[in-house]
């Protein structure tokens, strides 16, 4: 189950108008056809290896199909639509309708979310604490960590969650606040942080983007950030197929 980040599903290129999107209320603009390059891909790359990907429309169903840009985490208008209480009852729905569909393996559904849909994604997993009942993992990209954000800044899961963030993002960094001893503190728990090293992941930006200094000092692009988290997520699926009810 993919959680959107900030920037709604929809492209850019579409969505400055979008405002409700909903079966009683189609958009020429907003709709399947127009999901971002993101959402396509990842929804393709797990259809091709198998897996059914569901996305739902946090926003669009409340008329906010438009999104948000960045640093807007404080607009008001965000409230109806905020990660910690609204959110993570989207993605309870979700898995209740997954689990409702006659081809969907219900105890091997999973996770994944980015930017704001990654906050979101952690703050299921910390609703669900310990019970079995719920997500069987969690995949994360760069979600903000801040008390703002997050519903306990100590995750305490027991399905495995695993949070990738690149180590030249402009927007969500990795590195440690200005007072805070450790960095991400929030996801300390039972996850496995892997930073991408001199990258901005590709689902964020088209291309990698060094820092001024290192475009200073060289022409090639970082490493592949996207293809990085495509290729562990898939082993680590691969491994967790092997052992008994796993997801």
């Amino acid at each position: 189950m993919l959680l959107h980040g900030r920037g709604g599903p929809y492209s850019i290129n579409v969505n400055r108008g979008c405002t409700l999107v909903s079966r009683t209320n189609p958009s020429a603009a907003c709709n399947a056809g127009s999901l971002s390059k993101r959402h396509a891909m990842w929804g393709q790359y797990w259809a091709d290896h198998g897996y059914v990907a569901l996305l739902p429309d946090s926003f669009g169903s409340r008329g906010k199909a438009h999104g948000f840009g960045r640093f807007t985490h404080d607009d008001p208008d965000r409230t109806d639509v905020n990660e910690k209480t609204v959110r993570p009852l989207d993605a309870a729905g979700a898995l209740s309708w997954l689990r409702s569909q006659k081809e969907i393996n219900g105890d091997r559904i999973f996770l994944q979310g980015w930017s704001n849909g990654g906050s979101t994604a952690l703050n299921v997993m910390q609703r669900q604490g310990a019970a079995t009942s719920g997500y069987r993992a969690a995949l994360v990209f760069y979600p903000g960590c801040g008390p703002a954000a997050l519903l306990a800044q100590t995750i305490k899961s027991d399905a495995p969650i695993t949070m990738l963030l690149g180590s030249d993002d402009e927007e969500v960094s990795p590195d440690p606040l200005p007072g805070r001893r450790q960095p991400l503190r929030c996801c300390r728990q039972q996850d496995r942080r892997c930073g991408l090293s001199g990258c901005h992941p590709r689902f964020r930006r088209s291309r990698p983007r060094p820092s001024v200094e290192s475009r200073q000092q060289r022409s090639t692009p970082g490493r592949d950030g996207a293809g990085d988290c495509r290729n562990r997520r898939l082993e680590g699926l691969g491994r967790r197929k092997s052992t008994p009810n796993a997801p």
